[in-house]
């Protein structure tokens, strides 16, 4: 069963403003209007109270020398010429009865009888004391005089007063303020929608390009939309404009440092590479050289081919290991132990200019469901960072394993340990971490989103040789599901 408070609240301001104007005006409404019908019905009694007296007051003075010699006609008559005297009081029956309490005369003869007692109910109505009474129909209202004579109780008037046009003016009123009630909170509410929905537009403008922005890059508020220049939202859209700025400007820096980043790894690695493979060309021109002189003797042929086969296949492995880093994965390519030693002969020609050693270790057998360039690149700046800061003829180890479905890579350094504020960036799973621009960072930065999107964690703790060791982690199944979605 739905909420009504819930579906309430989930309801558009737009909405949920008017409706509280029409309550409040609801319930303004029946306040004024109970007052109002309370002070019409006061002025009515106080009326009919005024009314009523004069009326007993002229039909007293008509009665009581008649009530004194107890002469019926005489009561009778006048009480028929006072039923045509107060017609706005509508009498519907009169009463004069003696001290005894029987009756003189009535004007309904055949209803009450003279010298008949007075029906307890006429006297029952007047048991508070109170002159005029209304009856339970609120139809009828009950009027009492008692005839005094020489300060003393000679009879009592009861009169009947049909008081039906007073209630039907209560009722007219009471719909007048009903219906005029109605009109003005429909009319308030809608005005107040209008006027809710103006004042919420420039929210809307705001919501919709937070919306854009969380897809995205962040739209700045074009100028013609902008609010007032001394408004709150005209404050608030400024602000928002500036901020949009500062956050595009720092994703533009980002992206420019990351390339420049990657561009310098790529000027490092084509060094190393020329390295590389300028060492091996000078035994091969050696050979080819070999070879015109004295290429017609089988055993300086055989020894000159073996060389230039060796140093062919050196810088085939050479050029296959870069392309394998840098050229754009297409196919998604599954991570293989090769991918991983490659790695160690394009580090090579770091570690023999920073004379560092390499401890590595490479676990994996099987070839593993997960995507290899981008777990590639991670190990790769790893290293890099780690040749970087280990001090010269120091040590650096590389471990990878897999174990309980996960793909572990741990490399270590002989540092003097990571930061903290670069070791908070890499360990955060935040796609708006500020990278660290300082020393290595954008490497670490590149490290960070290239974990982030493979679905990985990385760990940082203290290397076996004193420096930083930092470990990525990689849950293979996860991988897996992700690879078949793509597929």
């Amino acid at each position: 069963m739905t909420n009504p408070v819930r579906l309430l609240r989930d309801l558009p301001v737009t909405i949920r403003a008017p409706m509280l104007v029409a309550t409040l005006m609801i319930v303004v409404a029946v306040i004024a209007s109970q007052q109002v019908l309370s002070r019409l019905s006061q002025t009515q009694t106080n009326n009919l109270s005024g009314l009523t007296s004069a009326y007993l007051d002229g039909l007293s003075a008509a009665v009581i020398p008649h009530v004194l010699r107890n002469d019926v006609w005489e009561v009778f008559d006048a009480l028929d010429r006072s039923r045509g005297k107060y017609k706005a009081l509508r009498p519907m029956e009169t009463i004069v009865a003696d001290a005894q309490g029987r009756i003189i005369a009535s004007s309904e003869p055949r209803k009450l009888a003279s010298q008949s007692p007075v029906p307890n109910i006429y006297q029952n109505r007047f048991s508070d004391g109170a002159s005029l009474q209304f009856g339970s129909s609120s139809q009828r209202a009950y009027v009492r005089r008692d005839l005094q004579y020489q300060d003393r109780k000679i009879g009592t008037i009861y009169a009947t007063l049909n008081v039906a046009h007073l209630m039907q003016e209560r009722q007219k009123v009471f719909w007048e303020l009903v219906l005029t009630n109605l009109v003005l909170a429909i009319f308030l509410a809608g005005i107040g929608y209008l006027a809710v929905r103006r004042m919420l537009k420039p929210v809307k403008v705001l919501a919709d390009h937070l919306e854009q922005g969380a897809s995205g890059q962040i739209v700045k508020i074009p100028s013609g939309l902008l609010a007032q220049k001394h408004s709150e939202f005209g404050r608030l859209f400024r602000n928002y404009n500036a901020l949009a700025k500062a956050v595009n400007e720092r994703a533009e820096l980002a992206d420019r440092l990351a390339r420049e980043e990657h561009l310098a790894s790529l000027g490092r690695m084509a060094a190393g590479m020329a390295h590389e493979i300028n060492n091996p060309l000078g035994g091969l021109f050696n050979a080819v050289d070999t070879l015109r002189k004295h290429g017609d003797k089988p055993a300086i042929r055989k020894s000159s081919l073996s060389l230039l086969e060796r140093g062919l296949s050196g810088i085939r492995d050479v050029v296959s290991a870069a392309l394998a880093n840098y050229r754009p994965d297409r196919n998604r390519r599954n991570l293989t132990t090769k991918d991983i030693d490659d790695l160690s002969l394009l580090l090579q020609p770091e570690l023999r200019r920073r004379d560092i050693s390499l401890d590595w270790k490479n676990n994996i057998e099987d070839e593993l469901p997960v995507q290899a360039t981008p777990v590639r690149q991670v190990v790769l700046n790893l290293l890099l960072n780690a040749v970087a800061a280990s001090p010269r003829g120091t040590s650096i180890s590389m471990r990878a394993d897999f174990a309980d479905n996960m793909l572990v890579i741990a490399v270590g350094d002989s540092g003097v340990g990571l930061p903290q504020q670069a070791r908070e960036f890499i360990t955060s799973t935040a796609e708006d971490a500020v990278p660290v621009v300082e020393g290595s960072g954008i490497g670490l930065w590149m490290v960070q989103r290239l974990m982030r999107e493979t679905g990985g964690v990385i760990e940082v703790a203290k290397s076996a040789f004193g420096g930083t060791l930092i470990t990525s982690r990689i849950k293979i199944e996860a991988q897996a599901e992700a690879l078949d979605h793509a597929a």
